[in-house]
């Protein structure tokens, strides 16, 4: 499929944000004692056709953030600051409009396709639907591009997959599904959460290469999801790296991986294996582990596990500082910058 079928190329991270938030702020009250502060004033921006790689440790808040944004936290969590998407208010708009956004204009690809597609519904069925939802095709132009959007995702013999159900498919053809389904209205922006998790590491590659390539084809721009800071090394343009529900880093992708300031990025790069290591060298890990977010330290909630941490940091919560391009919140940052 050409790449004018889906819309035209963007020049990675031209023009405007395309999502721009403020001040975002989730907390889930609790029947006793204090509510779960899980982002904690997150500020982050993405331009078109870029690729926004967010990292952290399981429970660090980068999931919830961007849940927030689609609309799909329980009606429990309590929601503030403020998330423009394209001129769009997330936060504060009818659910009618937010209806007609989702999978429109904004798509997001979850880890676990079993849990994203229906086990009992054909792939076809799957595919065309939004397509005739959002787009008011015909079932003959919605079948026709369903078998489009499979080519594109590089699934064989699409014409006959669309006849299948998930559990017929392996999890890789699975995943490229559920690409797929958020490719088919020409999203503006892709949010990846986890994209590869549940699958090995050679289709793992696969499916990254694939999302790369399709983003670089048709100018969309990504969020992708990781705790992992090698998935992004070499595909996101700028990183941001969170931790206890707060932004601790961000900048362009190679200043965080070869300049880090942040001693919990420090810390995550340190945890990666290296091919030049000795075969049986221990691997190095970060002790203890995120804090209850109903229970947060009072000063840098990374400062019990630091091994540089002075007395400031156990007092007192430090803010983003730096250039306007790569900044960090740290007190005693790497390379004493």
């Amino acid at each position: 499929m050409q790449s004018s079928t889906l819309g035209e190329p963007v020049a990675a991270g031209s023009g405007e944000p395309l999502l721009a938030v403020r001040g975002l702020t989730v907390r889930f009250p609790q029947p006793r004692g204090q509510a779960a502060l899980v982002v904690d004033g997150v500020d982050l921006s993405v331009r078109p056709g870029e690729t926004l790689g967010i990292v952290g440790e399981s429970g660090s808040g980068k999931s919830l953030l961007v849940r927030s944004l689609m609309g799909l936290l329980p009606t429990t969590a309590e929601v503030d600051g403020e998330a423009e998407f394209d001129g769009a208010d997330l936060l504060r708009m009818p659910a009618r409009r937010r209806q007609s956004l989702n999978g429109r204009e904004l798509a997001m690809i979850l880890q676990n396709p079993m849990i994203s597609l229906n086990p009992v519904r054909r792939i076809g069925a799957q595919l065309i639907d939004p397509l005739r939802v959002h787009l008011g095709l015909s079932r003959k132009d919605a079948t026709h591009r369903a078998v489009e959007l499979l080519d594109l995702v590089r699934i064989p013999e699409a014409a006959r997959r669309i006849r299948q159900y998930p559990h017929e498919l392996s999890g890789g053809m699975r995943q490229r599904v559920t690409i797929a389904i958020a490719l088919a209205c020409s999203p503006k922006l892709i949010i990846a959460d986890e994209p590869t998790t549940a699958l090995d590491v050679t289709v793992q590659r696969q499916i990254l290469d694939l999302l790369g390539s399709i983003q670089r084809d048709l100018g969309m721009a990504m969020i992708l999801i990781t705790h992992d800071l090698g998935v992004v090394a070499d595909r996101a343009d700028r990183i941001a790296v969170m931790y206890a529900g707060r932004l601790v880093e961000r900048g362009p992708a190679a200043d965080i991986l070869y300049s880090p300031r942040h001693r919990y990025t420090e810390a995550l790069l340190a945890a990666i294996p290296s091919m030049d290591q000795p075969m049986h060298t221990r691997l190095r890990s970060i002790d203890g582990g995120i804090p209850d977010p109903t229970r947060l330290p009072a000063g840098c909630r990374f400062a019990p596990r630091c091994a540089f941490a002075v007395d400031e940091c156990h007092t007192d919560m430090p803010e983003l500082f730096g250039s306007a391009t790569h900044s960090a919140a740290c007190f005693v940052p790497s390379g004493g910058v």
